[in-house]
Formats: structure tokens, sequence, C-alpha cells
């Protein structure tokens, strides 16, 4: 099967069923890419919901934040499910296969996938 066609028909699921069937068809090394692509999308957006601004200064925080989240509420809500206030975090940690990620590696993320700009509201 292309490469095209299994996106579109992985781009149709619903995540849970789109990893799983990619699971079956994908070699581990493009399952590995994937996954890590959904991991830097999940770092950007975490970082951008800590209100810093410089970069170093978002992954600091972001680093701190997801290993106080590995140390203390991991291990339940990888159990049960995450709540809403915790659910960046709890789908990072799943990505990256509940281990935390360093700050110069965040830093590296944020650097290949830059937040766009906040919408600015228009003057009425």
């Amino acid at each position: 099967m292309s490469d095209g066609r299994l996106d579109r028909i992985l781009s149709g699921l619903a995540p849970d069923d789109a990893a799983y069937l990619s699971s079956l068809v994908e070699p581990p090394w493009k399952q590995r890419a994937r996954r890590l692509e959904r991991r830097d999308v999940t770092v950007v957006v975490a970082a951008g919901g800590l209100g810093e601004v410089a970069p170093a200064r978002q992954a600091r925080a972001l680093e701190r934040a997801l290993a106080r989240y590995l140390a203390s509420a991991w291990h339940t809500y990888r159990l049960i499910g995450p709540l809403q206030e915790n659910l960046a975090l709890y789908r990072l940690a799943v990505l990256n296969d509940g281990r935390g990620l360093g700050w110069r590696r965040i830093v590296d993320i944020l650097a290949l996938h830059p937040m766009p700009p906040p919408l600015q509201k228009s003057p009425e």
C-alpha cells in the first residue's frame, strides 16, 4: 500500500484506531517517526500553555512540570485515563513512553516546530 493512501486512511480514523492500524501495517521506523511527530506537537502545545515567552524558560518549566507529573500522577492516570487539567502532560507521557524530556531537547523541539503567534483581537 502506498504511503499516501495509508496516510489518507489513517487520517480519517480516530487516533486510537489509527495507532492500532498503523502498528499492524507500518514498519517500526515509520511508527516511531509518527509517534515522535505527535510528541513534538504535544510539546509545543504544552509549552505554549505555560505562559513563558522565552523558549528556554518554556522548556525548563515544561521539564519541571512533566517530571512532577511522571513522579506523582502518571502511575495512576496511565491506568484510568487523564484528567482534563493534565491532558497535555498525560499525552506527552504516553507519547514519550513514560519518560521525561530534558529542557535542551524541548528547546530543540520548539525550534523545529514554532508555535504560531496568538490571535490578536481586532479593535472595535
